[in-house]
């Protein structure tokens, strides 16, 4: 199950960053820059109220932010 969910971790960021990420760089590579790479926005930003969250009840329409 961890091997599964690391590969969907890595997954996640080479499709946002379009860089190959490789296993060797996120779990025992310290000088790579996924090496403990900490997703954001992070529970923490919730809790302090840092996140601008969008409105409740309308609907995303694609093309706008």
């Amino acid at each position: 199950m961890t091997d599964a969910t690391m590969a969907a971790i890595m997954g996640r960021i080479s499709a946002y960053t379009g860089q190959i990420v490789r296993w060797s760089d996120v779990a025992e590579n310290e000088e790579s820059e996924w090496y403990n790479f900490a997703l954001s926005p992070s529970a923490e930003a919730f809790e302090e109220g840092e996140v601008e969250l969008p409105e409740e009840e309308v609907a995303p329409v694609p093309g706008r932010a």
